[in-house]
């Protein structure tokens, strides 16, 4: 349940911080766009979980560290074909201003924290949530991605760009008794 009310939490930040409409934001297990959305989609993925530091040293203690990665996919402007070299270029600023509204939403913001803490405990889960928050880590480069991606014409290999944000470190620290989740 750590991972799953992480990464709902830190959706319904985006939602509401950077002001995207619901539909344009979901956690997703691959990078496809659903064909009904527009211009722009938010993808929340986990980004994977490893033990903290007090796992090694205190066994009575499950130490996690969890990671959340955020993907920005956007549709490309039209380009005209003598300067397609130039797609990346051109739709560059626009992504790097809403990965920027992204990581000022969620970098060190407890909030995050709260609202995942609220879903554990409703889950059942004890009171021992997460303590630490996520923190920006790093931004992959940009990609152009093909028509299959942003569910565009066939053919179209320079439909859409993408760029990945990395969060890491949302520690949570659980007593050995609590059940694992």
């Amino acid at each position: 349940m750590s991972e799953t009310a992480l990464l709902d939490a830190v959706r319904d930040r985006i939602v509401a911080v950077c002001e995207y409409r619901e539909t344009e934001v979901d956690v997703e297990l691959d990078q496809i766009v659903p064909a009904m959305v527009g211009d722009v989609y938010v993808i929340v993925e986990p980004g994977g979980w490893m033990p903290g530091p007090n796992n090694d040293t205190c066994g009575g203690v499950i130490d996690e560290l969890f990671s959340v990665n955020v993907t920005v996919i956007m549709r490309a402007t039209k380009v005209p074909k003598d300067r397609r070299r130039n797609v990346l270029i051109e739709n560059l600023t626009g992504l790097n201003a809403r990965l920027r509204k992204i990581i000022n939403a969620i970098h060190f913001k407890y909030e995050v924290n709260a609202a995942a803490n609220a879903t554990i405990r409703g889950g059942g889960d004890p009171i021992e949530g997460f303590i630490e928050p996520l923190r920006f880590y790093g931004m992959s480069r940009p990609t152009v991605v093909g028509a299959e991606v942003v569910s565009a014409k066939a053919g179209e290999m320079q439909a859409g760009i993408k760029r990945t944000v990395q969060f890491n470190k949302a520690r949570r620290i659980q007593n050995i008794a609590s059940p694992a989740t």
